[in-house]
């Protein structure tokens, strides 16, 4: 037998992760002066005392970010910022799906930026934003949270904040020969706690170093080897991160791959190894972490094939062989991941799932009466063994 679970950002928020309401209050609106555009494409948050000390183009790509936010919340907005509502935005914009309207009041925007800025907005600039937008919101995460994995903060996840949940996991591992989590956060924190005593390391991600091409080098000039996606799901334990990750990357060269940096976030300087195992050719192109935002596009790359088709297809089949389904932190908003929820779940007579979230939102889904809600108020923190097995009959 099989089981599920399903972790959204509720399930990271006891571990200091953002709210969506702090990712829309940081990204809502940025001043030039907060960010550094390197020439090489990264971006960040400054640190308080730092100052962006680049050529005049990178000077340009900070106040077309700034710029763009504020015509965004004066021209187009109607109620409160929503970043993922913002990504479907621009990257209509880019796409030309855009309404006439919207790409009228865009053009006059780019007119008068090019106008008051004495500069010319290339094709690209809109790609370029993206390429910047999405590091910054990888940078929150990790400024919010760093992303470590030091002994004494495992310590401190495996006995406290998380302890209910992995003394679940400790008492499934003796009834289930598989257990899957699939999660739709961008976080390591799974990762983190998959090195408590429960799971010991047990985990499979899809990712391995055999094979991998692909080296990182880090600060003191040492080669490190990055994992590449094969979609190999061979221990007891298995994730799945349907939205992609913030160590996560797609490298385009020499050919389409996804490689993910293990124990953290940063890939760094990118080099390829070649046939003499000695011999290593360096990568130039800046890469920037894979991971999905946008209601409408993430739907889109669902079907993206490097990663993302081959984990929703494991996401389905693992729905399919599974009878129960732990759905933690996850507010039931997502239109994609409902269906695939009632299409290879509930769909099935005998299906039961459990979820765990301290806020009962009206979702359609609870209209199934195989669709359990665990308790309101009651979150990641308040995970009962005895409760869990009587509400889907584990006993």
């Amino acid at each position: 037998m099989e089981i599920a679970f399903l972790i959204g950002a509720g399930f990271s928020i006891p571990e200091g992760y953002p709210k969506t309401e702090d990712i829309n209050v940081r990204l809502g609106k940025i001043h030039e002066n907060e960010i550094c555009v390197h020439t090489d494409g990264a971006c960040w948050f400054l640190k308080k005392g730092d100052t962006p000390r680049y050529h005049t183009g990178e000077d340009t790509e900070r106040l077309f970010i700034q710029d763009f936010l504020r015509f965004y919340n004066k021209e187009i907005l109607k109620k409160s910022f929503n970043y993922e509502k913002f990504f479907d935005f621009y990257t209509d914009l880019i796409r030309e799906k855009s309404s006439a309207e919207t790409a009228t009041k865009f053009n006059t925007f780019i007119e008068t930026f090019n106008r008051e800025k004495d500069y010319t907005i290339f094709g690209n600039r809109l790609v370029n934003f993206d390429n910047c937008f999405n590091q910054l919101l990888a940078d929150f995460f990790r400024k919010v949270k760093e992303e470590n994995f030091e002994d004494s903060i495992l310590s401190k996840l495996c006995k406290e904040k998380y302890s209910f949940f992995l003394e679940l996991l400790k008492f499934l591992d003796n009834k289930y020969k598989k257990i899957h989590f699939h999660s739709l956060n961008h976080d390591l924190l799974i990762e983190k706690l998959s090195y408590c005593a429960v799971m010991k390391a047990n985990l499979s991600n899809g990712f391995t170093q055999n094979g991998s091409p692909y080296w990182k080098e880090n600060d003191l000039g040492q080669s490190i080897q990055l994992n590449i996606f094969v979609n190999n799901f061979d221990r007891k334990f298995c994730l799945y991160k349907l939205h992609g990750s913030l160590n996560q990357y797609f490298i385009d060269y020499p050919e389409n791959n996804m490689v993910r940096v293990e124990k953290g976030t940063y890939l760094g300087k990118l080099k390829l190894k070649l046939r003499d195992k000695n011999d290593y050719k360096y990568i130039d192109n800046y890469y920037s972490p894979d991971f999905l935002s946008g209601i409408k596009v993430k739907k889109r790359n669902y079907e993206r094939k490097i990663y993302y088709k081959p984990i929703f297809k494991r996401f389905k089949e693992n729905l399919e062989k599974s009878n129960k389904l732990i759905v933690i932190g996850y507010g039931l908003g997502d239109d994609g991941i409902n269906n695939y929820i009632e299409e290879y779940f509930l769909s099935k007579k005998d299906s039961k799932m459990l979820v765990i979230d301290p806020h009962k939102i009206n979702s359609p889904l609870y209209n199934n009466p195989n669709v359990i809600y665990y308790g309101e108020g009651l979150g990641i923190e308040d995970i009962n063994n005895d409760r869990i097995s009587r509400l889907l009959g584990l006993n």
